[in-house]
């Protein structure tokens, strides 16, 4: 099987993936301060990314940006941002009182000392 070659401005991914979501926000978002507009395309992008399961990470999201051009900084807040907001996805189905968090939010988020 053959793997698809990474999105780029001049070859977008696929029409609908999650991977279409993530490119078109970072294609157009303001690198240096995002626009209130940045802003709502990247929580749409959040959407789809839990609606269909996806199971990158915070460190996976964060290289992706880079690779889309935002600086370290930008990269790791969108990131913390993503995982956050992932987080409180998550938590909107009911869950037993005595269900821990730590395992979940250990296995794919940002480590917990």
């Amino acid at each position: 099987m053959q793997q698809e070659a990474a999105p780029t401005p001049n070859q977008p991914p696929l029409r609908g993936t999650v991977e279409h979501q993530l490119w078109r926000f970072a294609l157009i978002a303001n690198k240096s301060s995002p626009h209130p507009l940045d802003w709502k395309r990247f929580y749409q992008f959040i959407v789809v990314a839990h609606g269909r399961r996806i199971k990158w990470t915070a460190g996976e999201l964060k290289s992706k940006l880079r690779a889309f051009g935002f600086d370290e900084r930008h990269a790791q807040d969108l990131a913390s941002a993503y995982w956050h907001s992932r987080c409180a996805l998550y938590m909107q189905k009911p869950r037993l009182i005595t269900e821990s968090h730590c395992g979940w939010m250990k296995k794919n988020g940002i480590p917990w000392n």
